[in-house]
């Protein structure tokens, strides 16, 4: 990675940060606007694209939110498959756009593996 390669991904984690800290803090216009122009500097950080996924449907924009993430799950097909924040908004914006059956399938997968993950022992440290 060159210097100015760090430099632009460093730019794009602090605006990244910046929106989950407006996001977080109920101001979903101004997260929207810092995502789309960390989206405009690297359109393939994955931490971007998830969290602009989440903040298009916090501004009642779900169609857009629901392509986002498709995007998103295509693209890191495997790595985040047990990621249940990932599933669990998938739900969500599919439930909004009047989606019930994929929302339902989805939810209950969410679910059951987070009975199955409360029901494995934790292993203790030595």
């Amino acid at each position: 990675m060159s210097k100015g390669e760090a430099g632009l991904s460093e730019q794009v984690e602090v605006i990244n940060s910046l929106a989950c800290m407006y996001r977080s803090n109920g101001y979903t216009g101004r997260a929207l606007i810092l995502l789309l122009v960390a989206q405009e500097l690297d359109s393939g950080d994955s931490g971007v694209q998830l969290n602009l996924a989440h903040v298009l449907f916090l501004n009642g924009k779900a169609r857009e939110a629901l392509a986002v993430l498709e995007r998103f799950l295509v693209s890191q097909a495997g790595v985040l498959a047990d990621d249940d924040a990932v599933h669990l908004l998938h739900a969500r914006i599919l439930w909004s756009l009047g989606r019930k059956a994929p929302a339902r399938r989805i939810f209950h997968a969410f679910a059951r593996a987070r009975r199955t993950a409360a029901a494995m022992p934790v292993a203790l440290a030595s």
